[in-house]
């Protein structure tokens, strides 16, 4: 790897852990790369999704908490970047309309549990 750019996996960042080069963020400078550069293929995911995706509570994801530099700082690569939603968006706009309310928070069925009081803004599971 001496001297080489890499770009490592996205798969592991949506719940806040360390891409796949391992714990530290840092493994490919240590083994000899130049730089460390990571693009997200989605916009961040900020929100949970209550339409039927099981994923973590926004407590629980990464982008929820922190900014992207923060989240930069904390995975220790030289740049990252997300697919802004503008730019998803149109990417699949011939197959849409999709969903987007994991990266928007823009909810655009009703959410029952809290219409019907069983769960809060702000509650652990909810919003």
């Amino acid at each position: 790897m001496h001297g080489h750019v890499r770009q490592p996996d996205e798969g592991r960042l949506m719940h806040g852990r360390a891409p796949a080069w391992g714990a530290g963020g840092r493994v490919p400078v240590l083994a000899g790369a130049a730089e460390v550069h990571l693009r997200i293929a989605s916009p961040p995911v900020r929100f949970p999704c209550y339409y039927g995706i099981d994923m973590p509570t926004r407590e629980e994801l990464m982008a929820s908490r922190f900014s992207v530099e923060e989240i930069q700082t904390e995975l220790g690569v030289d740049s990252l970047g997300y697919l802004s939603l503008e730019g998803m968006e149109e990417a699949v706009a011939d197959a849409g309309p999709f969903c987007n309310a994991c990266f928007s928070g823009d909810y655009s069925a009703p959410l029952v549990d809290i219409e019907r009081g069983l769960l809060k803004p702000g509650d652990a599971r909810c919003c």
